[in-house]
């Protein structure tokens, strides 16, 4: 977690392609947990609305499935909560566009997720919010708080 950072930049069409995510944990993974009767975890994170739709020549181009149509979101969603908890930062900060689109990133993804899963942070607390996340779900580990972080995204327990 020491590693992650938010970057900036991108966008222009008014949502990004969080379900990509969703897709990816679909039908590119295998987890153990799922043979223990448990869902993983997808987290994303961003500050933009939540896509309509995967458009299927970009996603096929990247993953190599043979997809024939765009992938649409609330169907990809169902699918994707079967297996796993589902839960995405909205980060607000000076650095993003989390003030512009407020209202549509609570509306998009409210669709799917409530306030439990649909959380709202800043860039000095995304790491203690995933620690928090993962072990609130029952991964067996003690949740600690982040000091700080430095300039150069190192954490400082």
């Amino acid at each position: 977690l020491d590693k992650i950072y938010f970057e900036g930049g991108g966008g222009g069409n008014d949502f990004e392609s969080y379900t990509g995510a969703w897709y990816f944990g679909l039908r590119h993974t295998k987890l153990d947990c799922w043979n223990r009767g448990k869902k993983g975890i997808i987290i994303t994170m961003g500050d933009e609305p939540l896509n309509p739709y995967l458009p299927y020549s970009q996603l096929s181009a990247v993953t190599g499935d043979g997809i024939q149509g765009n992938i649409e979101t609330p169907a990809l969603y169902k699918s994707a909560a079967e297996k796993f908890n589902i839960y995405h930062l909205a980060v607000k900060d000076r650095e993003t566009s989390y003030d512009r689109y407020a209202s549509k990133i609570k509306a998009s993804f409210g669709q799917y997720l409530d306030k439990d899963h649909l959380i709202t942070v800043s860039l000095d607390n995304i790491a203690n919010t995933i620690v928090n996340i993962v072990c609130n779900s029952g991964a067996g580990c003690v949740s600690t708080t982040v000091e700080s972080i430095n300039t150069n995204g190192e954490i400082s327990w």
